[in-house]
């Protein structure tokens, strides 16, 4: 029995192992021991044996009980141990906030985490309650919510601003056996997450305003996706079309415009997408299925990884009065030029005939040769003065034009038809001097473009005071601009400069520098619009005392928007046959004079009643071409050709239209609606007979 003390303690020390070991000497050892005892003389060795044996056995058995007993609370502890290091790592390793707290709520334990969001080390928590540890009124909120959490037996949930952060807080109640329920919580950092949904909101909100805004704006904007789908319009857009905003959504552009072609909806994507951003000048729909002067404004604007047009169109008819009013008090301004141009050649013209017909009268027919040749200079001089006047009227007509046909430009020719209106504004001035290099076209209008440069001198030339022309310079250039693809056009002057505070309002509208009843205040604001409208910019550098230049740059036409070249007028060829003609007009010397031209040719009848013209056309007169006089005062042209088409179409196309101009908005959308041809008057002889005989043989 005195080795049982050793060997149990073997067996908690070493384990099973050592305590089977430790038994096996022990048993060695003692076995002898047993045999010799005195009780166990008289019994036989067998009996001694097997008492030996159960004495081992019996204290061998109990020592590896016990030696197992130890073992498995070793390995018990162990597993603690590590349990309890891996949930301490845990909670010192986790990005929430862990804490638990007694029946009292008074801390218990802390996470890490826990430490960094309160700013305070855990010893400095344990023992107390929120309420004690936050300041109020949070500290108390959080306290009230504990209580909550173990009184209905279920969590509760807050979000918590705490030090310039927020929170999401959990507290659930920690159920204990025949004891007060602890508690528990978990503390979440979401201020990212609040910073997101705020941002989200206030950029939802920013949105909903902005589209408020757009909804409530004049001009008309609308949203395409890359297949040409409208994916948002605002309610001018949809007033525009005649359709409600919910009717535009999943529309093509096609639908949206019947009377487009479809593939202008690809090739406005294209050229938007390669300029980054478009300004054109087209017609746009109006309420009540009219069209009206427009300006779209396009860009390309990614979204979500997709890729949209926003297009807005303006309502410009507002812009097109105030710069048809401008264009007149410009024409205005150069009244006095213009008249000073024209009767020039007017006073030669006049005096010559004048000489010419006193010298035919009073000439004797054998007299006649003598004079001969000073009669054809005198006429030569004559037909030159009046093809001056007709070019001036012609610029004049041009510049009055208020029609918006948008095409290839040819910018010196925009440029030599303001020159020839404002050249008198400048000739008392200063000497203009004109360099124009080869450019391509630009798209637009040239009337609006000649407006461009006609203000630009016109405000050139009023900065000079009048005198001492030769001492001042008024420079217009026509150049390739700075960047590629560009045409640029420069405007400079020799006067006294623009201050320095005056130049951030130059393209304002009423904003003149000029003194009060000088100017309208409405030129460089017009030719801001136009110049914007036709894509361009337009810059001004001025040094006060050295002078002033206006630079415009103006995209140059792609190959797509130019025109086929004409090839210049040739003399025109002997007629294919003599024709019968028929020439329709109110003004005898009119007709006369085309009978003139024409007669030596081909047949010409005159008529100066469109209903004797009419009665003849019924009772089966026909002629090959008919020249048709536009304004006439009991039946205009356009009405006759109404008429002549009901009972002989078949001379409706062989009609050629004579206008001094169509003045009136029916006429113009008359010409412009109908294939016939037009003849301008004045008219060249020679244009008259190459127009018949190109419309005989093709007869």
């Amino acid at each position: 029995m005195l080795a049982v003390p050793p060997l149990l303690w073997v067996a908690f020390r070493f384990g099973p192992r050592g305590a089977a070991l430790a038994t096996a000497a022990v048993a060695a050892a003692t076995a002898p021991l047993l045999a010799s005892r005195p009780d166990l003389a008289g019994a036989g060795p067998v009996v001694r044996i097997e008492a030996a044996q159960i004495v081992v056995a019996t204290v061998a058995g109990t020592v590896l009980l016990l030696a197992a007993a130890a073992e498995e609370r070793r390995r018990v502890a162990g597993d603690l141990a590590r349990s309890r290091d891996l949930l301490q790592s845990f909670f010192a390793s986790a990005p929430i906030g862990v804490f638990v707290k007694d029946e009292a709520f008074r801390g218990v334990f802390f996470s890490r985490r826990m430490e960094e969001i309160v700013a305070s080390p855990a010893e400095s928590m344990l023992g107390r309650t929120v309420g004690e540890i936050l300041p109020p009124p949070a500290g108390e909120e959080l306290l009230a919510l504990e209580r909550k959490a173990v009184e209905t037996g279920a969590p509760v949930r807050l979000e918590v601003p705490f030090a310039g952060a927020s929170y999401l807080e959990e507290i659930f109640p920690i159920p204990r056996a025949g004891a007060a329920p602890y508690v528990g919580g978990f503390v979440l950092d979401v201020t990212d997450r609040v910073r997101a949904e705020t941002a989200l909101r206030e950029s939802e909100a920013r949105l909903r305003l902005v589209e408020v805004a757009l909804d409530h704006a004049s001009d008309a904007v609308c949203v395409h996706d890359e297949e040409g789908r409208c994916v948002w319009a605002n309610a001018a857009m949809a007033s525009a079309l005649g359709r409600t905003k919910e009717d535009l959504l999943g529309s093509t552009f096609a639908e949206l415009r019947p009377g487009v072609d479809p593939s202008t909806w690809r090739a406005r994507w294209e050229e938007t997408a390669a300029k980054g951003a478009l300004v054109r000048e087209e017609p746009i729909p109006a309420p009540g299925g009219k069209t009206v002067p427009g300006e779209v404004a396009s860009s390309i604007v990614s979204y979500s990884g997709r890729r949209y047009l926003v297009s807005s169109a303006r309502d410009v008819s507002d812009r097109r009065q105030a710069e048809a009013s401008a264009r007149l008090a410009g024409l205005g301004t150069v009244a006095a030029g213009v008249a000073h141009e024209i009767n020039n050649p007017l006073s030669y013209v006049l005096s010559n005939l004048a000489w010419l017909e006193e010298r035919i009268e009073s000439a004797r027919p054998e007299d006649l040769g003598a004079p001969i040749e000073e009669a054809r200079r005198v006429l030569g001089e004559a037909r030159d003065g009046a093809q001056r006047v007709r070019d001036i009227v012609a610029q004049l007509r041009a510049l009055s034009r208020p029609q918006e046909i948008v095409g290839p430009v040819d910018v010196a020719a925009a440029a030599r038809a303001a020159i020839a209106i404002v050249r008198n504004e400048v000739r008392h001035r200063a000497q203009l001097v004109t360099r124009f290099e080869e450019v391509p076209p630009v798209v637009g209008n040239e009337t609006r473009l000649a407006q461009v440069f006609l203000n630009l001198l016109t405000n050139a030339a009023h900065a000079i005071p009048p005198g001492r022309a030769e001492r001042n310079v008024i420079l217009l250039a026509v150049r390739a601009g700075d960047r590629a693809g560009e045409v640029a056009i420069e405007v400079a002057d020799s006067g006294p400069g623009i201050p320095h505070e005056a130049r951030a309002k130059l393209f304002e509208p009423f904003y003149s520098t000029k003194p009060v009843g000088s100017g309208t205040g409405l030129g460089l604001f017009i030719c801001h619009g136009i110049v914007t409208g036709m894509g361009g910019r337009i810059e001004v550098e001025s040094v006060p005392g050295a002078g002033a230049t206006f630079r415009v740059y103006l995209p140059a036409a792609a190959p797509s928007d130019l025109l086929p070249r004409i090839p210049a007028p040739q003399r025109p060829p002997a007629p294919a046959r003599r024709g019968r003609l028929l020439v329709l007009d109110d003004d005898e010397r009119v007709a006369h004079a085309l009978r003139r031209i024409l007669e030596p040719d081909h047949e010409v009848e005159i008529l100066g009643d469109p209903a004797r013209a009419l009665e003849r056309a019924r009772t089966g007169a026909s002629w090959d071409v008919v020249f048709c006089d536009l304004m006439m005062p009991d039946m205009t042209g356009m009405e006759w050709f109404e008429e002549l088409a009901k009972v002989r179409p078949d001379l409706s196309p062989r009609i050629v239209f004579v206008t001094g101009g169509a003045f009136t908005d029916a006429a113009r959308d008359f010409l412009d609606r109908v294939p016939n041809a037009r003849l301008d008057k004045p008219f060249v002889a020679d244009e008259v007979r190459a127009l018949v005989a190109e419309r005989i043989a093709s007869s």
